[in-house]
């Protein structure tokens, strides 16, 4: 499974793909973020755009054509989550944090790469916000929040400042299905929602946070008995979403996946299987189809635990699942993701066949150079 969100799922009332089904041998070779989560109403009908599709083999001379290929393996397993191969080097969380002073440096380089000068200064300011300062006192996951500026997940920052989140703190996670989680949202007594970074990851690279901090804050509802099982659509989502962010800072600074950390290892595999489901016909990034396992094994022939069919597949769609409710944040994630403009969207069937049919931003040319500068995966196979 993938090495982010726990799951489960329910069948859809569209059909999402023949793939969608339950991995539950895969669930005990697989640490997963277990993520709070709640249902909802029924959502109101997304416009799904419509996907062109194109023929033919992969002729192996164009990024998208290469994409049309084999699922990509890894030449360097050691980036990746010994639960998942397990010859790779178990790396331990992260033991020595950033000085305030690299975190700040560090962000500022991040936001100037992406944003330019001018709009850098801009969303810097936003560390030293009251509302964010008090929500989120840590340093660390404020520059994780402020480092959201420029991705697809931007409009969650607004989570932590609007009051929907009282607070984003370091600390404990519940056991149980939580146990393995890299955070937690739930709701306070007072209504309001709060996250938890499990405080193993509180020596973390901000930059690696950053899909998490905006993960989190898309549990912006509750509803009585959703969990990361029975609001598996939620996580799909969620997971989806959060991805694309971890691609696209790869994109700017490769070397991110290399950190030698537990965590990074953790994210570093859910990006391998982002990449690795892909339309045979078209090489575009896909939840539910792939033209093998995600996790292939290696090309120095080591073998990961256990097949996993697509993203999609770590999510168990089978159950009786709630549909969970949405905000005018996703609403605006998805529209930036998306390139639709999204409306009254939900954690529902409707959201994922939108995600199923076009769910990255980034070009072929750039998810070939994450795949195979940032990931080390071997892009050439033909067969």
């Amino acid at each position: 499974m993938l090495d982010h969100s726990r799951s489960a799922s329910a069948s859809p009332r569209r059909t999402v793909s023949p793939l969608a089904r339950s991995l539950c041998a895969l669930a005990a070779t697989v640490a997963l973020l277990l993520g709070g989560t709640a249902p909802a109403p029924a959502a109101a009908p997304l416009t799904i755009p419509v996907h062109r599709t194109e023929s033919g083999p992969p002729d192996y001379r164009t990024p998208t054509s290469i994409l049309k290929g084999l699922p990509f393996a890894p030449t360097n397993i050691n980036l990746f989550n010994p639960a998942i191969y397990p010859a790779a080097r178990d790396y331990a969380p992260a033991s020595k944090r950033m000085t305030d002073r690299q975190i700040l440096k560090t962000l500022k380089s991040s936001l100037v790469h992406r944003l330019g000068t001018k709009k850098t200064a801009r969303a810097y300011k936003l560390l030293d916000n009251k509302t964010l300062k008090k929500v989120v006192p840590d340093l660390s996951l404020r520059a994780s929040v402020v480092n959201l500026t420029g991705t697809v997940m931007e409009p969650t920052i607004r989570h932590y400042l609007d009051g929907t989140f009282s607070s984003y703190t370091i600390g404990p996670v519940p056991g149980g299905i939580f146990e393995n989680s890299i955070a937690v949202a739930g709701e306070a007594p007072d209504g309001t929602r709060f996250a938890v970074l499990n405080q193993k990851y509180r020596q973390e690279d901000f930059r690696l946070l950053t899909p998490i901090t905006g993960h989190e804050a898309l549990h912006s509802g509750n509803i009585p008995g959703a969990n990361p099982v029975t609001a598996a659509k939620e996580e799909l989502v969620a997971n989806t979403i959060d991805s694309e962010v971890y691609l696209q800072l790869l994109l700017e600074n490769p070397r991110l996946a290399r950190g030698k950390t537990e965590l990074a290892q953790r994210l570093n595999s859910k990006a391998m299987a982002r990449i690795n489901t892909r339309d045979d016909r078209t090489g575009e990034l896909r939840l539910f189809e792939s033209e093998g396992t995600v996790y292939p094994v290696s090309t120095k022939g080591q073998a990961a635990s256990a097949a996993l069919d697509s993203f999609g597949a770590a999510f168990d769609l089978s159950g009786n699942l709630f549909d969970t409710p949405g905000s005018t944040v996703l609403d605006k994630v998805l529209t930036r993701l998306t390139g639709t403009k999204v409306r009254g969207a939900d954690f529902d069937d409707e959201t994922i066949a939108l995600l199923d049919r076009d769910s990255t931003h980034l070009t072929p040319r750039q998810l070939l150079t994450v795949a195979k500068e940032a990931l080390l995966l071997d892009a050439g196979r033909k067969s």
